[in-house]
């Protein structure tokens, strides 16, 4: 029993040694993604991102939103901005970190009332993002962002011009599948 043992041992290790020290092929490295963030589709927001890779541990992104919804009079469409820390020195793979800027354009327009507005965020997020073979991408983050500034005007002298969301941390979720290359 002892010298079946030793020898599946010494076969096993044969045969991970060899399996391991195959040539391994060369990943395929990514400066570039595109992507959308999947989840709000579910309630009509359309967005659409592009990232850049600036050195192996920094990225850029840029965002832009639209919201296909009416609601109550409100429609609302906006542009982001984010600064990616990859801790792990590889590009858009793996876990990332950093602040984010969004800025929300609403408008009004409902019984003879008008107003438009912007709204300006700063926040933080964390995820992971996995890329592929052939480029496939798919990323989730969560984080936080605060309302910082406000600008709400309407011709109307009955309208309430105070900014939503002042104070408040909104939370912040992307699940995005994409393209990188």
């Amino acid at each position: 029993m002892g010298k079946k043992a030793a020898a599946i041992v010494l076969v096993l290790l044969l045969v991970f040694s060899t399996v391991c020290m195959a040539e391994k092929t060369e990943e395929q490295i990514y400066d570039n993604a595109i992507s959308v963030n999947v989840w709000p589709y579910l309630g009509a927001f359309f967005n659409l991102g592009y990232e850049r890779k600036i050195i192996d541990n920094l990225s850029v992104r840029v965002r832009g939103f639209y919201w296909g919804m009416n609601q109550a009079g409100w429609g609302l469409m906006g542009y982001g901005a984010d600064v990616f820390f990859h801790p792990q020195n590889i590009g858009l793979v793996g876990w990332f970190l950093g602040p984010r800027f969004d800025s929300w354009v609403a408008s009004y327009s409902q019984d003879n009332q008008t107003a438009t507005g912007a709204l300006y965020f700063l926040g933080l997020q964390a995820g992971y993002r996995w890329v592929f073979e052939g480029g496939f991408e798919m990323g989730i983050s969560l984080g936080g962002m605060k309302n910082f500034a406000a600008s709400v005007t309407s011709p109307d002298a009955n309208f309430d011009v105070d900014a939503p969301f002042s104070g408040v941390i909104l939370p912040s979720f992307d699940f995005e599948l994409g393209w990188a290359f």
